[in-house]
């Protein structure tokens, strides 16, 4: 979701970009509701422990939210490969996946620039007789190179340690920056319809998933506002047209949600459910 928001006046615009995996056998629509029922979803039941959520809380286990710490931050490389290594993680706890990727790239292409120059240090060393002057300075070469190599294996430890979430920010940033490079063209999109001031569009991806897109405009709305209504799953069938029930199944992190929900059109005996992953990035 990309949104921008002004202070004083409260007007946002919004472009949504989603992809959706059609590659997946049909269920009847009995067959659907079946499912949902066995698992206790839409039920009385459920509608009453979703009753008791909204009064109580989720149930649960909360995120521990941290302030943000790099609201100053530009994301711009330092001298110090060791200081850049921990910002990376930094802007992750604070959403900030794509300049966490464009910082990790710089540290990772320094650190081989680092290891190449020490290497060829290293090998160049030669055992002729020196003066004393001459076997200082390489004593004093030799403990800085011992510092520089101590500080890449720490950085390098650091990156094994960390390799799940650098792995994951990998992952996540092709969906980013994808997404990213939607936003401002059409040309590839095909327009579905404009509808109450939302325009539709859609994508076969050669994957096989379907993308779509919504742009449009919302005013008198601050955009964390938006944000906070959409991320409370539990509370979408009280609101959204059609939406009988829904759930949040659990929170993977601060912007990365997975729920459920299901539609269908009173008195007509027809209902559709889906599962869905929503990630947010700054």
């Amino acid at each position: 979701v990309d949104g921008q928001a002004s202070k004083q006046h409260h007007h946002s615009s919004f472009i949504v970009v989603a992809r959706i995996d059609v590659a997946q056998p049909k269920v009847h629509r009995s067959s659907t509701v079946d499912s949902a029922s066995r698992l206790g979803i839409g039920t009385n039941k459920h509608r009453q422990r979703q009753n008791a959520a909204t009064q109580k809380g989720n149930s649960m286990t909360e995120l521990v939210i941290k302030p943000p710490t790099t609201t100053k931050d530009d994301g711009s490389p330092s001298d110090d490969v060791w200081d850049d290594a921990n910002r990376i993680f930094a802007f992750i706890d604070d959403e900030r996946h794509l300049a966490a990727l464009g910082l990790y790239k710089s540290v990772a292409e320094r650190l081989a620039g680092m290891k190449e120059k020490l290497e060829g240090n290293s090998n160049g060393t030669t055992t002729k007789s020196k003066s004393k002057s001459s076997k200082r300075s390489d004593k004093k070469a030799e403990l800085e190179r011992q510092r520089k190599l101590l500080k890449i294996q720490k950085v390098d430890r650091l990156f094994q340690k960390k390799a799940a979430v650098l792995t994951k920010l990998e992952k996540h940033c092709k969906l980013f920056e994808s997404a990213k490079r939607s936003l401002g063209r059409n040309e590839d999109w095909t327009l579905a319809q404009t509808l109450f001031g939302i325009t539709t569009y859609y994508r076969r991806e050669d994957d096989g998933s379907l993308s779509i897109k919504l742009e449009g405009k919302l005013d008198g709305v601050p955009l964390f506002e938006q944000v906070a209504v959409l991320r409370e799953v539990d509370l979408h069938f009280k609101w959204a047209p059609f939406c009988s029930s829904s759930l949040t199944v659990t929170h993977l992190d601060k912007l990365d949600t997975v729920g459920w929900f299901m539609v269908g059109v009173p008195n007509f005996g027809l209902a559709r459910d889906g599962g869905f992953r929503a990630i947010g990035c700054d």
